[in-house]
């Protein structure tokens, strides 16, 4: 039967939501609604609404989920000084939270926030799932790591991360500074489901020789990282050819 989770997310600027002629300051409240018309169509027969933004009749969708219900998460990563609102949101609405620390330090100064707003909804924070979706890139040091990874994101989102960015999102360097940095991510409250994507390759890896990219899938549900920094040398060794290079993980 499998598993679903749908993960819902705001453009992330203006110029996108003007294309459909969506004005910035309505997007958070569509999602809202649209997270709510889906939930109706997924469990009801011959659905009615009547919203701000949608109304429609006697509407239905079948075949609906065979999870019941089927999981909506919300993903956001705003500025921790004007995350109040999406993060109320996210406490509020949804049954998970993903981020993409896109700053240095950012995944712990939201959680920390959104701990408190699911305390407020009365839901316990501990129960509450999230992921942190991450990137990795092993080099043989930190700054090629870097250098690499901003071309990278350049290429496949355009000009629009800054150096600090990419570090802040970047696990890079060699295997124990990746290891670090992604326990990082557990001591300031990621769980169960972390995902991570490489965005480069390995070229003369002194351990195997080989060149490599790999996407770093923990099998633990705790997902601290271990293991030594050989042995990460040689699951990225193995886990894909070089022609899939640059490809974007998940």
């Amino acid at each position: 039967q499998g598993e679903t989770r749908r993960f819902d997310g705001l453009p992330t600027s203006a110029k996108e939501g003007a294309i459909w002629g969506v004005r910035d300051l309505e997007r958070g409240e569509r999602m809202a609604e649209n997270i709510e018309i889906c939930r109706r169509l997924w469990t009801e027969d011959n659905v009615s609404f009547a919203g701000k933004y949608r109304t429609f009749h006697d509407a239905n969708v079948n075949p609906k989920p065979v999870q019941q219900p089927c999981p909506i998460w919300i993903a956001a990563n705003p500025k921790p000084s004007l995350s109040g609102k999406a993060l109320r949101r996210v406490a509020q609405i949804a049954d998970g939270w993903m981020v993409a620390s896109v700053w240095p330090g950012l995944f712990g100064a939201l959680w920390t926030r959104l701990s408190r707003h699911l305390s407020e909804a009365g839901k316990d924070p501990a129960a509450f799932p999230n992921i942190a979706y991450h990137n990795i890139h092993l080099a043989h040091d930190r700054e090629t790591a870097l250098n690499e990874t901003m071309r990278f994101l350049q290429a496949y989102y355009g000009p629009v991360f800054s150096p600090e960015q990419a570090a802040g999102w970047t696990a890079a360097g060699s295997p124990a500074h990746c290891i670090e940095d992604l326990n990082r991510l557990v001591r300031a409250g990621a769980k169960s489901g972390l995902r991570a994507a490489t965005v480069s390759r390995i070229r003369s890896v002194p351990e195997t020789g080989d060149a490599a990219t790999t996407v770093l899938r923990p099998a633990s549900s705790a997902i601290s990282v271990k293991g030594s920094a050989e042995d990460l040398w040689k699951s990225a060794a193995h886990a894909a050819s070089p022609a899939k290079a640059g490809g974007r993980g998940g």
